[in-house]
This record gives structure tokens, sequence and C-alpha cells, in this order.
């Protein structure tokens, strides 16, 4: 389908030309073919669509996410993260299925979808039923099989969960012309054993598959950490192998000096939502750019956060960033290329995140009618500062609509609805 967008204030996330005030983009076999001031007289589209000054920008790219656990949502308030895992979270999880894994996860996919977010970073288990809903919801994915084991021996090559993870990977890994990519993703350093994580950083390197984790997420983490190790975790994961290549780890909350030049040319996925609910911390966003690493945006599982929606993850990373810092280093278009351009990098997705001739056409549009984006002094502060999830009308990945005025073209909304609530029903 060539799609044909006009009259939109357009965010590029192209240093080259980030802004342009009325303009024009068009796609054509899922590729952006031209962003211009006004579009070419021979282009002919199917589908034409009057933005009327609302806003079009790159779709965002949720970095960091587990996105079954909207199961999850809103049962398990008021603890800080290892009591929140081991005594609520864990537990529950034991009593999901499969087939509740793939409800949640169309539920997670969908919520997205309405949030603007056309690329994600999803980490969970028991997937079978989860890949079901990505090959046809359309949205694009990097999604990795959560590897976690306690027991030290010397021989892991029987664990079942690295065996599904490279199974997964054999069969999806550049699924669609790779629109699916597939990680590895060992939990963090205190749910494994030293060996198993050394045998998780081999496999990967056999298999080619790009690593991301939870890292430091915390000072429990960190303290328990140099009680076992003598290290950092960052130092453990750089000493296993794990950071031999570019990575995306999530929060970083906690890192010393010498974490942060380890890191360096790596990604860090800020979760802030989800940082500040467990009680972990404030992660110091500005001094890592500083140093030479990539900040995305995540939003986490909605078991802690309580959404999916990126706006609001943008928000609270710029509000944090002025709370730690002089509000001067805080430029809100740089907080939109985190939430965009930069979670496309740690995916591993150089035609994503900008709006350009030549990229992938995921893109999204936001109503700006309502009170709140008045008076339009200036739309990028107001996306940041003033806008909400719910202003997206429009979410296009790869040049296909999946989300318009309410409507998802790819998902059964009142179904998934319905079964997510008969499971709740189940397990609580």
């Amino acid at each position: 389908m060539k799609i044909l967008i006009k009259n939109a204030y357009i965010i590029t996330c192209d240093d080259d030309r980030p802004i342009i005030e009325c303009g024009f983009l068009g796609t054509e076999d899922g590729k952006i073919k031209f962003v211009t001031e006004s579009a070419p007289e021979d282009f002919k589209a199917d589908k034409i669509i009057n933005a009327n000054g609302n806003i079009v920008l790159p779709g965002f790219s949720n970095a960091h996410s587990h996105v079954a656990m909207t199961l999850l949502r809103s049962f398990s308030e008021g603890y800080k993260l290892q009591e929140w895992l081991n005594d609520k979270i864990f537990p529950t999880e034991d009593k999901l299925t499969a087939y509740d894994i793939g409800i949640g996860t169309e539920l997670g996919i969908m919520e997205s979808l309405r949030f603007g977010t056309t690329l994600i970073n999803d980490t969970y288990f028991s997937l079978d039923e989860a890949m079901e809903a990505y090959v046809k919801s359309g949205i694009n994915a990097n999604i990795s099989r959560c590897v976690m084991n306690f027991e030290e021996k010397d021989d892991f090559s029987d664990d079942y969960r690295v065996n599904e993870a490279i199974a997964l990977f054999d069969k999806f890994h550049n699924f669609d012309n790779g629109r699916i990519k597939i990680e590895m993703f060992p939990h963090a350093i205190y749910t494994s054993s030293y060996g198993y994580l050394k045998y998780v950083s081999q496999k990967a390197k056999e298999k080619g598959m790009k690593v991301t984790s939870h890292l430091c997420e915390n000072q429990t983490e960190v303290d328990g950490s140099y009680e076992k190790f003598g290290k950092s975790p960052v130092e453990v994961y750089k000493e296993l192998g794990l950071l031999d290549g570019i990575t995306n780890m999530a929060h970083c909350v906690v890192l010393n000096d010498n974490d942060i030049s380890l890191l360096k040319g790596h990604f860090i996925t800020h979760n802030p939502t989800s940082n500040l609910k467990l009680s972990s911390g404030i992660a110091d966003v500005i001094k890592y750019t500083q140093n030479g690493i990539t900040v995305a945006l995540g939003t986490d599982g909605a078991s802690s956060n309580n959404n999916l929606s990126m706006i609001e993850e943008m928000h609270l990373a710029a509000l944090l960033m002025c709370y730690r810092h002089d509000p001067s280093m805080v430029q809100p278009y740089d907080v939109i290329k985190m939430a965009t351009l930069n979670g496309a990098l740690a995916m591993d997705r150089d035609t994503k995140g900008i709006l350009k001739a030549g990229y992938d056409a995921d893109f999204i549009m936001l109503d700006v009618s309502e009170a709140y984006h008045h008076p339009v002094i200036n739309p990028v502060n107001n996306l940041v500062y003033a806008a909400s999830g719910t202003d997206v009308c429009l979410t296009v990945a790869n040049g296909r609509i999946l989300y318009e005025n309410g409507e998802f073209k790819t998902l059964d909304e009142e179904r998934i609805k319905s079964e997510a609530a008969k499971i709740k029903e189940r397990i609580y």
C-alpha cells in the first residue's frame, strides 16, 4: 500500500532536518519514499491522510519490556524489587500457561500499538503462543526466552531454558524480512549461578545472538554481587564475556565510574517508572550519555509500571534528568530520540527510528486537538511535557496500518479482553 500523509508537523529525528512544520510523508513497499515540504506530483497514493497539523514522528521503540505481564497489572503494589519478584511475581507466574502468556502478549501488543509503539523488546517464557501473536500482529519485535538457573554444576547442556531460547532463535530470527529478531536474555546476576551465566554467554556467541539483560537494577543487587564475587555486576558480566558484543542492558541504576567505562559503546535502557515504583533509584542518564553510552527508553512490564505508554516514560525521564542536573541540559528533542531512534539502535535496527527516504515506514500520528496542546508554542516540548499516550490516532509499521482511530487492524480487541478476564479469574 502507498500511503500519503499531508499537512503534518513532522518530527523526523534526523538531525540534518529535525522538523518539517507543514510536511508530506509518502510510503511505498514498506519504506519511506519521501519526507518533504510538498508531495511529488507523480506519487499516486492508495490512502491519503490529511494530518491537519497533527504531529507525525517515528514509532516508539520500547527497548525493554515483559509484554505478557499485562496479566499481572496492578496486583502487587508496595514492594521493593527482590521482595516483589520472590514473594509476588514468581509464584503468580508459575500459574501461567503458554495460552495465558499468548493472551497476555496480545493484550500488551494491543496496548503498545494504541500508545504508538512500533518496535518492542520483549522477554518472557513459554513463548509458543506469544510468537503467534507477534506473527499476526504486524508489530516489530526483538524477543527472547528469559533464562535463569541457580544450579552449580559443570554441564548445562540439558537446560531446557537455553535450549528453548536457541530453538526460538533457529525458528524465528529474522522472520518476515527481519521484522522479528531473537536475542539471548540472562535474567540477572542474582537469579543464576556463575557457571550458568558463563554457559549462556558461550551459547550466545556460538549462535550469534545479541545479549540483553537486567543489570545493576538496585543497590541490593550490587551489594550481593560484591559479597559473592568481590566485583560489581558489570565487572562480572565483562569477565563472563556477556559484554563482548554490543549489548542492551536494562535499568543500570547503580553504576560506578568503572562500570560506566566498561559500558561505553553499549546501550542502556532506562526504565524510569519501574525504577521509581520498585524503589530502585534514579539512573544518571546524562552522566551515561556524556561517557559514550547510548540511552534508550523502556516501560518494563505492566506489573511494575503499570502501563506501556512510551510518552509517559519520556515525560518522567525528562523530569528526572531535570531533577538530577541543571534543567538546561535536558532537551525535549533528545528525549524523543531516546524513545525512538536510540531504542531502534539498541535493538540493532539501523533502518528504523528516523523519518527519512529509504528507512522503514514505521511512524505514528498524534491528534493535538485537545486543550492541553494549546496554545501551540512548541509542539516538541508539548510532546514530552504535555501529551498523553491516548493522543496517538495512527500507528504504522513497515508501511502497514496496525491501529487507526480506535480500530486495531490485526487484533480482535474484544476477544483478547474477554480471555484476559477469564485468566484473571483463574490465577487470582
